[in-house]
Formats: structure tokens, C-alpha cells, sequence
């Protein structure tokens, strides 16, 4: 009983503001967008410009946790210029609540796309996705950041463009960091290749949470999984089984992935990104 009015108390103090309430003295909401671990987003109008921007308000629940990650995602968003990444506008606090105001991108991200069930993705077309991903994980590293959630509710789809958002979760990443994390003697191992592994769960948030360049490209090849799915069709018959039998591809597609879902610290940004070219010029010329 405790517990449960705990999280009713939790629920009312994250309620979103109404629309038409004005932040900041000028960003006027429109609705709320979506609610998430650590934040709140909405459609705002900048009543002095007119212009259209995602305003971002951390959970009142998560206290100065919520807080410090609102204004962590901030300061690095401000360290990446990329026309596919969203710039961070404005910040500041008021009555106890921090503000981020950033881009705002029209587009349906490819967890909507795939959901509706209506948007599919051939070989070829997932690889051309997975490619501008990449550039993307690629400027992120360059800036000395690692994204932490390359995910498909972060990815927008705007016909031909591709943009990567949601940095909530991102970290710095430093020289000792990488020297450290090269040093590592644990084995990761991904519940998608096929191995048998008491603790799957833990091991995929494992390899997704941790601090090195790797766990973006690991991610990738989860999110390139995702892509690929969307055009299989499983016999209800047929009991589930590991991906390299379920799904039929390309061997150097199917390299690919392996390479991705290994994401060994041996590989650097560029031998991704050949082999990803390595697999659509190999697609293309089978066509």
C-alpha cells in the first residue's frame, strides 16, 4: 500500500505542464510529446521568433539527478555541430525545474515506423540507414562523446535524412578511459549470436551501458537487426530461432553484423564504416 501511494505521489509530481503554458517567459507549449526516464519533452513556439522547438523539462521525481543529466546533455549537445544532431538553444531553471530547449525535427522515428506495421526495410535499403547512422556515431566519437543509446525511438527518418537524438544518456570519453577499457580482460558476449548465456538481459544492458566507443557500434548492430526483421515472417508453426537461421541476407551483411554485435576494441570507427561500404557495394553488385 505504502509503495503504491508512493508511485501515485511520483505520477502527480511529473505530470506535464498544460499546453499553453509559457516557459522561460517565451516558449509557449503546445503539447506534450512524450515522457521518459529522466525527462519530459514537448512542442514549443518561441513566442519572440515564431520558430518552432522541442523543450525538454527534467522529471521533478528525479530530484538533482534528473537535473544534472538535463543540463550533461546540454553541455554536450553543444559540443557536436552536425546538421543531423540537434542544437541545444537554451537552458536555464525556474520554480525548481530545469529547461532544455533545443532543434525541433519533424520525421517519425523507426520505432513508429516499425510499429504501424505499414514501413519495412529491405537489405539494402536497412544497410543505407545503417550507413548514415554510422556517420552520425562517428561525428559523436570526433566530439569525444559516446552516445550510450543508439536506439529506434532515437532515430527520426525524414525521407532521406537520418537524425540521431535523445543524448540523455551520453558520456564523455576520455584517453585513460579507452586506455583502461582496451584492458579489460571480460568476454561480452550477445544474446543475438546465438550463444547460450544464463544472464542474456543483463549482459545486452551491460554492453549497451558501457563507457567506450564499442557499446554505440554493438547497439547498431542491434538496431540493424531491427531493420532486417521488418520484412521477415515467421511461420507459427516453426518454433523461434537464432537470427543467422531466421533471417535470410547477404554473407557480407551477415558479417557485418557479427562485427557489430562482437564490437571489439580492436576495430576503430573506420573499419565499421568500410564494412558497411564493403556491404552495399557488394549488394548492389548482386542485383
Amino acid at each position: 500500500m505504502l509503495q503504491w501511494l508512493r508511485n501515485r505521489i511520483e505520477l502527480w509530481r511529473d505530470y506535464p505542464l498544460h499546453d499553453g503554458y509559457v516557459a522561460g517567459g517565451r516558449y509557449r507549449i503546445e503539447h506534450c510529446i512524450g515522457m521518459g526516464s529522466y525527462g519530459i519533452t514537448y512542442k514549443a513556439k518561441d513566442l519572440e521568433t515564431n520558430k518552432v522547438y522541442l523543450l525538454k523539462q527534467h522529471k521533478p521525481s528525479k530530484g538533482k539527478l534528473g537535473a544534472k543529466l538535463l543540463k550533461k546533455e546540454a553541455k554536450h549537445l553543444n559540443l557536436i555541430q552536425h546538421a543531423n544532431i540537434p542544437r541545444c538553444i537554451h537552458t536555464w531553471e525556474e520554480k525548481g525545474r530545469s529547461f532544455l530547449v533545443m532543434d525541433f525535427i519533424e520525421g517519425s522515428n523507426v520505432e513508429q515506423l516499425l510499429g504501424d506495421g505499414q514501413s519495412s526495410f529491405s537489405e539494402l535499403e536497412a544497410l543505407a540507414v545503417i550507413k548514415r547512422i554510422a556517420a552520425l556515431i562517428v561525428e559523436v566519437h570526433r566530439a569525444g562523446l559516446i552516445h550510450m543509446d543508439v536506439r529506434i525511438p532515437n532515430v527520426l527518418l525524414q525521407e532521406e535524412r537520418v537524425y540521431l537524438i535523445d543524448f540523455g544518456l551520453s558520456r564523455q570519453y576520455s584517453e585513460q578511459g579507452e586506455k583502461a577499457a582496451c584492458q579489460e580482460n571480460a568476454r561480452h558476449t550477445s544474446p543475438l549470436l546465438g550463444h547460450e548465456h544464463s544472464h542474456e538481459g543483463d549482459d545486452f544492458k551491460q554492453r549497451m551501458r558501457r563507457i567506450h566507443p564499442s557499446s554505440d557500434w554493438y547497439a547498431l548492430g542491434h538496431f540493424l537487426l531491427f531493420l532486417l526483421y521488418s520484412t521477415y515472417e515467421a511461420d507459427e508453426d516453426q518454433e523461434e530461432r537464432c537470427w543467422t537461421e531466421e533471417l535470410d541476407m547477404h554473407p557480407d551483411t551477415m558479417a557485418l553484423v557479427h562485427m557489430l554485435l562482437k564490437a571489439s576494441d580492436a576495430f576503430d570507427d573506420m573499419a565499421y564504416m568500410i564494412q558497411i561500404e564493403q556491404s552495399i557495394t557488394a549488394i548492389k553488385s548482386s542485383l
